[in-house]
């Protein structure tokens, strides 16, 4: 005897569903509409981070050069220049002095803004400068 093996019928074919046609002016027929539970639900994504705030941003890259700037450029800046009006309002008659220009001389007479400085003792040499045309102060008359 010899095992009988069941025999299988061939199934119908699929088809798909025939397309309707629908009459002019009205909306077509839309597809089924596949279900959660097919598909199921695709998790939300996370909410995207704040963009970041454009005047915070700047503050943050600008603020550490200009920090530098002060500190390199600004403070020595008005540092020499308080150091220069000190030494200028400490000038009296008598001081040698050095300008800016390298002459030496020694004052003779303070108008103002005006200075009057003795080149050359012997010849009486006398020239009439600026206050901050003065570089130093070398000695003071004892």
């Amino acid at each position: 005897m010899a095992d009988e093996v069941p025999k299988i019928e061939p199934a119908a074919p699929v088809t798909a569903p025939a397309a309707q046609t629908a009459p002019v002016g009205t909306a077509a027929p839309t597809a089924p509409a596949i279900t959660r539970e097919i598909i199921g639900t695709a998790p939300t994504p996370p909410p995207a981070p704040p963009a970041p705030d454009m005047l915070s941003s700047l503050l943050w890259t600008m603020g550490p050069v200009i920090l530098i700037f002060y500190f390199l450029v600004i403070r020595p800046d008005s540092k020499r220049r308080s150091e220069q009006a000190s030494l200028l309002s400490t000038m009296k008659k008598g001081d040698k002095v050095l300008l800016t220009v390298g002459i030496y001389g020694t004052i003779g007479d303070i108008e103002g803004d005006d200075v009057t400085l003795i080149i050359d003792t012997k010849t009486n040499t006398k020239m009439k400068i600026r206050k901050d045309a003065v570089a130093t102060i070398l000695n003071a008359k004892e």
